[in-house]
């Protein structure tokens, strides 16, 4: 477990080379950091609590999911579908405040992929899957070896409860230290709001690519264009 006031000193967020541009900036204090919160490794048996905090936060806020119409029961059965696998990577940090989890930072090896089959457990998923294929072409064409060296942090959710703690910037930091301590040459994710794309940067990501969403067409129809308060999907990635 890395205790929280570790943490703080692994990263000083440096400013990305470009900023995304954002439709709305909310007049907000900086987020106060708890110092109550624990951050660790998600193991196995935590599955259930990571897959509805993630389900419950995405269908709710995430553009993609909403614009698609997941529901919270069809994320989090994908969820299940793909966690053992994910999680038995021993990557993905988690935010406890005492026995409640706050937060969470799915993350892999870049090369990980899900189990045959899980995808079809969120039918509204395809329009995703291939706007993120889009989105991470140019990456997956460098040599293997860069990509066995890269963790991909697929998902990040706090909990309503717990935002504006500072919470969402730990987990960030926490899988950056993980990263380093497993050996990793770079994190890389697709940021997919004006939200994570803030975080992500401040924290010393920068942006490698970007699909518009009133660009993006799939079997015929721009299934993104109507998505309000956010232009595009960023991939992003910080060398370590």
């Amino acid at each position: 477990m890395i205790p929280p006031d570790q943490i703080s000193g692994i990263l000083t967020p440096i400013g990305s080379p470009r900023q995304p541009k954002t439709i709305y900036e909310p007049l907000l204090p900086p987020p106060t950091p708890r110092t109550d919160i624990a951050y660790r490794l998600l193991t196995s048996t935590e599955l259930d609590s990571a897959a509805d905090l993630i389900a419950e936060v995405f269908s709710r806020d995430e553009p993609l999911a909403v614009a698609t119409g997941q529901t919270r029961s069809e994320l989090a059965a994908l969820l299940r579908g793909m966690g053992p696998s994910a999680i038995a990577e021993n990557r993905t940090s988690a935010a406890w405040a005492g026995d409640r989890l706050a937060g969470v930072a799915l993350a892999t090896r870049f090369t990980w992929a899900p189990p045959d089959g899980a995808e079809a457990l969120s039918p509204n998923y395809r329009p995703i899957g291939a706007m993120l294929a889009e989105l991470e072409a140019d990456f997956e064409a460098r040599p293997q070896k860069d990509l066995e060296t890269t963790m991909h942090i697929h998902m990040l959710a706090v909990d309503r409860r717990y935002r504006r703690l500072g919470i969402a910037d730990a987990l960030i930091r926490a899988s950056l230290a993980h990263a380093v301590e497993q050996g990793f040459r770079r994190v890389v994710t697709d940021a997919t709001n004006p939200a994570s794309q803030r975080v992500f940067s401040n924290a010393g990501f920068s942006t490698r690519n970007e699909v518009r969403y009133d660009a993006f067409e799939f079997e015929g129809r721009r299934v993104f264009a109507g998505i309000p308060d956010a232009e595009s999907t960023l991939f992003m990635s910080k060398e370590l």
